[in-house]
């Protein structure tokens, strides 16, 4: 099951209040991703297996050029929240997510498509693997906005980046 990790979601007492905010936002997004939109209850911490409605059942492995088990590599990976961490993040092996204090003032839409962003560096096929993270961007921006119709710059975490224009 992909599981959030809310014990991580710990700032400076001045930060704190920010922080819990952001934990709530992202519970939703999670929410929203594995099981399509509604309202979390606020008490689940495990999301397991992406639901009918969830957004990531509109993923096609061979159109998409995911590994063919991209359910269980969602399945299997944590979200946390690190102080240190100037963005968003996977440590791809270990299927580990992380955000930073760059999320604190996202929007729900934008942290939904953060989280995707993060989990496609793992979920994409062997021969994406082989490349660099900066390389797959193309073809995770353009999932995240052709197949996942999701409007916007892709990557809200890179507003910058040439493959991130809006719609």
């Amino acid at each position: 099951m992909s599981t959030l990790k809310p014990e991580t979601f710990k700032e400076s007492p001045s930060e704190q209040k920010a922080v819990d905010n952001l934990l709530k936002l992202v519970r939703q997004a999670m929410h929203n991703i594995a099981f399509g939109p509604g309202q979390d209850d606020g008490k689940t911490v495990n999301y397991h297996p992406v639901g009918g409605l969830g957004r990531l059942r509109a993923l096609n492995p061979k159109e998409d050029l995911l590994d063919p088990s991209y359910l269980a590599i969602w399945n299997n990976s944590t979200l946390e929240y690190d102080p240190g961490q100037p963005g968003a993040e996977i440590y791809v092996p270990g299927r580990r997510m992380y955000l930073g204090p760059f999320m604190l003032d996202m929007q729900l839409v934008d942290l939904e498509k953060t989280i995707i962003h993060e989990y496609l560096h793992a979920a994409l096929n062997q021969d994406w693997q082989r490349l660099s993270m900066e390389a797959q961007h193309p073809q995770i921006n353009l999932i995240i906005k052709q197949r996942l119709k999701y409007a916007g710059p892709p990557n809200p975490a890179d507003p910058s980046s040439g493959w991130n224009q809006p719609d």
